[in-house]
């Protein structure tokens, strides 16, 4: 469907809507967006709702995306 942080404004008010007390009434810890990762628009996102985020993390090889998760592993479950 495209990644979501180029329609940042309006991914902005849905997330506003589904926490709202007048909206959809969601807890914030129950609503995230996912990205690719668009670091201007992560930042603002980040300030501007306290919904939760998820980046994925991608890489042109399979070495690289191994890397990356042997990173992941590292930090997270060591």
């Amino acid at each position: 469907m495209g990644e979501p942080l180029h329609n940042i404004d309006n991914v902005i008010k849905a997330a506003d809507i589904m926490v709202d007390e007048q909206g959809l009434q969601f807890s914030p810890r129950k609503v995230t967006i996912s990205t690719s990762g668009l670091v201007p628009q992560l930042k603002r996102f980040l300030h501007e709702s306290n919904c939760a985020l998820a980046v994925s993390l991608n890489a042109t090889t399979d070495e690289v995306n191994f890397l990356l998760l042997y990173c992941y592993l590292l930090v997270y479950h060591p």
